[in-house]
């Protein structure tokens, strides 16, 4: 999440400084999924653009992503977390 709270502070600071927000409030949701190793594979392509790429370069990191996962059990759990940076319109704006 360090990554990301410089991005969260600048949100809030837009917010802030437009003048028409009451104070910003940042709200965290954890949640985790468990998927199969065909599961995820099937996203694997949505991520970062990897389905830009030539096809047989697709084709090989799949392989490679898939005798991981089949490695340690064909399964796993992903840890996820989302975070809203939000605040109510005042009055009259």
């Amino acid at each position: 999440m360090a990554t990301y709270s410089a991005g969260f502070a600048k949100a809030a600071d837009g917010i802030a400084g437009s003048g028409g927000f009451d104070a910003p409030e940042q709200w965290r949701f954890d949640w985790s999924k468990s998927s199969s190793s065909a599961e995820w594979l099937e996203q694997v392509p949505t991520f970062d653009g990897h389905n830009l790429g030539a096809p047989d370069t697709l084709e090989q990191l799949l392989k490679g992503v898939g005798a991981v996962l089949d490695g340690v059990g064909g399964h796993f759990t992903m840890n996820y977390a989302a975070v809203v940076v939000t605040a109510a319109r005042t009055a009259g704006t």
